[in-house]
């Protein structure tokens, strides 16, 4: 149905890339704009396609539920702002992407953790991981995801002296690319968990680091810019209507 409507149509605001095998999707379709819901947990995300900013207007204003929509663009979404201010979505945040590719030119660092969590860390991982990052906002895993990613040896941890997680490092290598997945420290080793990351990535030979973060994180920014990674101009924006 949505190859079909964009056969026909040209959208002037979209956030649709493609739709993720293994799920339900509800479908709202007018002459110039279709909706597509997702149910994720207690809330909806919305996926629009529209040719007519008040047409989607109409569709989207009397949506009772919690709806979360994610708007990723490299250019100004003053067009977005409208329409969400009208719709009764609130801003919630914006996400930027950072890419570091002076990997391949560094030297392993020294570090005093290399902790691989094992299946047994995993519930005080995921605790950590919902405790700190929105769903909204991004894939938060679940415990089978988090398990499979251990056992793929992708987590590295940081620990208390009494041994329970407060730090955790997640990624994914794809060829010579890494891709950032979480990163969070409670304790005093953030920056040699991150070293840890990087140490795994160039016995690898990846030769790009991809990750994002909230452009309210002023300081995970700066640490990431201290070791090489730019901005690549990609933000992602995150709009809630009826937030519970």
């Amino acid at each position: 149905m949505i190859d079909d409507w964009k056969a026909n149509h040209k959208p002037l605001l979209s956030n649709f890339f493609g739709l993720a095998n293994g799920f339900d999707y509800d479908y709202l379709k007018s002459e110039s704009t279709i909706v597509v819901r997702k149910r994720e947990g207690d809330y909806f995300r919305l996926f629009v396609l529209s040719t007519n900013a008040d047409e989607m207007e109409k569709m989207l204003s009397p949506l009772q539920e919690e709806y979360v929509i994610n708007i990723p663009s490299r250019k100004p979404i003053d067009d977005w702002e409208v329409v969400m201010r009208k719709c009764g979505f609130e801003y919630y945040s914006t996400y930027s992407r950072y890419c570091n590719t002076k990997i391949a030119k560094m030297k392993k660092h020294k570090t005093s953790l290399n902790i691989y969590a094992t299946v047994e860390d995993a519930p005080e991982i995921y605790q950590l991981l919902t405790d700190t990052f929105s769903a909204y906002t991004g894939h938060m895993p679940s415990m089978n995801e988090l398990e499979e990613m251990i056992t793929n040896q992708q987590v590295l941890i940081d620990k208390y002296d009494d041994g329970h997680v407060c730090g955790v490092n997640i990624h994914t290598i794809t060829g010579v690319t890494g891709y950032g997945n979480a990163w969070v420290d409670k304790g005093e080793h953030a920056v040699e968990l991150l070293l840890d990351m990087y140490n795994k990535m160039i016995e690898k030979g990846v030769k790009r680091h991809v990750f994002w973060v909230n452009d309210a994180n002023i300081g995970v920014a700066k640490m990431h810019i201290k070791m090489g990674a730019k901005l690549d101009g990609l933000k992602d924006y995150t709009f809630i209507k009826n937030k519970k």
